[in-house]
């Protein structure tokens, strides 16, 4: 895939995703995703893919996504799917 068609991609799930929010977290705005998906061919062999995207239409940098995963993991694993950002842990100007 070109960058422009992903990028249209990622627009494409960037909406998607926010319009599901929005249903539940009025005013709620969506500044990151991970989306990981089982595909299945024709064929009939699956395989696990994954999307990542912002809220500008970008993917994700590799550490990111390692840390959406991460806390993912971690919601999952203590059932609390309300997991909080703090602009303070922020290590991104490091």
């Amino acid at each position: 895939m070109k960058d422009a068609e992903y990028q249209a991609e990622r627009e494409t799930l960037h909406t998607g995703i926010q319009a599901a929010f929005a249903e539940h977290e009025d005013g709620a705005l969506i500044t990151g995703w991970f989306l990981v998906a089982e595909v299945r061919t024709p064929q009939g062999t699956s395989y696990l893919s994954y999307r990542t995207g912002d809220l500008n239409g970008e993917g994700l940098k590799s550490w990111q996504g390692l840390g959406f995963l991460h806390s993912a993991v971690n919601a999952v694993t203590e059932q609390s799917w309300g997991t909080e950002v703090s602009e303070d842990d922020d290590d991104a100007g490091e």
